[in-house]
C-alpha cells in the first residue's frame, strides 16, 4: 500500500510541477502586406534548454506544432501556416531525427481579408515543449 501511496504522490507532484512551468511563451502581431492581405506573425520565445517542435514532423515523433483557425465571414487563409528556419537533428526522447526550435520560433500566417468591417481572429496553437528530461503538452487558445 505504501508503494501504490508513494506513487500517486509522485504523480501528483510531477502534474503539479508540470503546471507552474512554462517553457514557452508566445506574442502576436500582424503586417499589412496589401490593401486586402494581412500577415499574422506568432513568435515563439523558449526558455534555454528547451525546444519546440516544428509543424513538420514524421509520424515517429511528437505532435507537431499545429495552427487550428476559426472560420470566418471576415478573412479567409491565404496558404499554410510558415515556420522560419528550423533544427533537424537527433532527438534522444524520441529517438529519430526531428526538425524543433530553440530560444525563438516565428510562424506566418497570410490571410485575406473579406470586407471593412473590423474582426479577430480566433483559433488556436497546439504544441509540444520538452528539455532533454521532460515534456509539457500546453495548449494555446
Amino acid at each position: 500500500m505504501k508503494k501504490i501511496l508513494s506513487s500517486i504522490f509522485l504523480l501528483i507532484s510531477m502534474f503539479a510541477s508540470s503546471q507552474m512551468l512554462d517553457p514557452v511563451n508566445w506574442t502576436f502581431s500582424q503586417k499589412q502586406v496589401s490593401e486586402t492581405e494581412i500577415e499574422l506573425i506568432f513568435q515563439a520565445t523558449i526558455e534555454d534548454h528547451f525546444h519546440l517542435y516544428s509543424q513538420f514532423i514524421s509520424n515517429d515523433g511528437p505532435t507537431p506544432t499545429t495552427f487550428r483557425f476559426e472560420e470566418s465571414d471576415f478573412y479567409q487563409r491565404v496558404g499554410e501556416t510558415q515556420e522560419g528556419s528550423s533544427i533537424e537533428a537527433f532527438d534522444p526522447i524520441w529517438e529519430t531525427k526531428l526538425k524543433y526550435f530553440e530560444h525563438k520560433a516565428v510562424f506566418k500566417q497570410k490571410i485575406k481579408v473579406l470586407g471593412k468591417d473590423p474582426f479577430i481572429v480566433k483559433g488556436e496553437i497546439d504544441f509540444i515543449a520538452c528539455d532533454s528530461s521532460q515534456c509539457f503538452f500546453p495548449l494555446f487558445l
